[in-house]
């Protein structure tokens, strides 16, 4: 279900991207949306179950990131 909505996502990005159409191009955004936050909803369901673990990152590597990414 979640790699059903990581691909759902993706397509909708490409549709977004791509779109010449202001109507389509908002309606794909809108779904897009949508979609984020239900698999936002399916992950902590997830993670919550134990299913879908993450190891915490230390903060050193978190400001590295956000620093070759230029959100000092």
């Amino acid at each position: 279900l979640l790699n059903a909505h990581k691909l759902g996502a993706q397509s909708l990005t490409n549709l977004v991207l791509e779109s010449s159409n202001q109507n389509i191009r908002q309606d794909a955004q809108q779904l897009l949306q949508s979609t984020f936050q239900h698999q936002k909803m399916i992950w902590d369901y997830m993670n919550q179950k134990g299913y879908y673990q993450v190891e915490m990152a230390p903060q050193q590597e978190i400001t590295k990131a956000r620093q070759q990414i230029g959100m000092q």
